[in-house]
């Protein structure tokens, strides 16, 4: 009796044993596991906030373009108006060249009438 009563309390011992190693591997695990989750939240907000640089960046990139075809569509449009400026200068030019010929005329005519009233 005295022999079973020592073997069941070696044996009891032995299973304390493996229940605290069983608890320790079990807080060993969750400490492991708290770890994992902690890396997990860190990556997903550095995901967040590289989706977030990589977001303002692309539309900045959008409004850089926008600005783009705006400076192109404002320069097309400076260059017409330029093309029409020099078109109106030339039409300015030959009409001034127009009136100079038409008073060279008038001059002529007006000599010839002056010497044909003359006489002559």
């Amino acid at each position: 009796q005295a022999q079973r009563a020592q073997v069941l309390e070696v044996r009891v011992g032995e299973l304390e044993a493996q229940l605290r190693a069983a608890a320790a591997a079990a807080d060993e695990e969750a400490i492991a596991a708290d770890a994992r989750l902690a890396q997990a939240a860190d990556d997903a907000t550095a995901q967040a906030k590289e989706a977030s640089v990589a977001e303002a960046m692309a539309a900045a990139r959008a409004h850089e373009h926008a600005l783009t075809a705006a400076l192109t569509a404002a320069e097309a449009r400076a260059a017409a108006a330029e093309r029409e400026r020099e078109g109106a200068a030339k039409a300015l030019l030959a009409a001034a060249e127009q009136v100079a010929g038409a008073r060279a005329e008038a001059v002529q005519a007006g000599e010839v009438a002056g010497r044909e009233a003359r006489g002559g």
